[in-house]
C-alpha cells in the first residue's frame, strides 16, 4: 500500500502524535501498510483499493481508528468495538460488487 504523506498526517493527528523524527516516520509507515492491508482484507476489498478516494470516507474513518488502535497497542480490541462498522462496510462493498457485475452483464 502507498502510504501519502495526507495519509500520515492524518494518522498523526488522529494519535495526536506531534514527533517529526525519522523513527516517528518509519513507523508510521510500517503501521499504516500494516493497517492498510489488514482493513483492506477485513472489508473485502481489492487491493488496489484507496482510502483518500472520495466516497470513501468511512473507510478510511475505520482505517484511522485501526491505525489509533494499533499505535496504543490494543490491536487485538479494535475488532470486537468495530465489528458493527465492519460488517457495515463489507455489507456496502457486496453490494457494490453485485451492482458492478450485473452492470457488466446487460452490456453484453
Amino acid at each position: 500500500m502507498d502510504v501519502t504523506t495526507t495519509l500520515i498526517e492524518a494518522v498523526k493527528d488522529k494519535c495526536y502524535i506531534t514527533d517529526n523524527s525519522e523513527a516517528t516516520e518509519r513507523r508510521l509507515n510500517r503501521l499504516i501498510a500494516n493497517i492498510g492491508v489488514k482493513t483492506k482484507r477485513l472489508l473485502g476489498v481489492s487491493s488496489e483499493f484507496d482510502f483518500e478516494e472520495e466516497g470513501n470516507e468511512e473507510e478510511l474513518d475505520l482505517l484511522l481508528n485501526y491505525c489509533w488502535y494499533e499505535w496504543n497497542d490494543a490491536g487485538n480490541e479494535f475488532k470486537t468495538n468495530y465489528l458493527d462498522d465492519i460488517n457495515s462496510l463489507r455489507n456496502k462493498h457486496k453490494v457494490m460488487h453485485y451492482a458492478n457485475k450485473d452492470e457488466e452483464e446487460e452490456q453484453f
